[in-house]
């Protein structure tokens, strides 16, 4: 009788050993496949973050074109614009010249105007 109690409690045994290796079977299956499943995530965030580097690198290398550009263009800019400077120095000092000699030819001619008027007044005295 001993025996018979033993040997049922040993199959009790081996069957609740059996329950617990596929209960520890069938929840290692499971952290595999949500292991999987946390790696697949981590590779799809991996390569979107991969993406995204790739975009702002492109954008950034855009910018830095675009950006090269403006200071060529605004340096080009201000040299036109230096030369547009040094043009009208060049021609406010003409034109400060042109007055110059305008005024000195208007002199000669109010001179040459009043030896004129001079001659004139005196030749008509004279033939009065």
């Amino acid at each position: 009788d001993r025996l018979g109690q033993e040997s049922l409690k040993t199959k009790d045994l081996q069957e609740k050993v059996l329950a617990l290796q596929a209960k520890l079977e069938e929840s290692q299956r499971q952290r595999s496949t949500a292991a999987v499943a946390d790696l697949e995530a981590a590779e799809r965030r991996a390569a979107e973050l991969e993406r995204r580097i790739a975009s702002t690198q492109e954008e950034h290398e855009h910018q830095l074109t675009l950006q090269r550009t403006t200071k060529a263009r605004l340096e080009a800019a201000t040299a036109k614009a230096q030369d547009f400077e040094l043009q009208c120095q060049t021609l406010t000092l003409k034109l400060e010249k042109l007055q110059a000699r305008s005024e000195e030819n208007d002199l000669k001619f109010d001179r040459q105007l009043a030896l004129h008027r001079e001659e004139v007044c005196s030749a008509f005295s004279r033939v009065q």
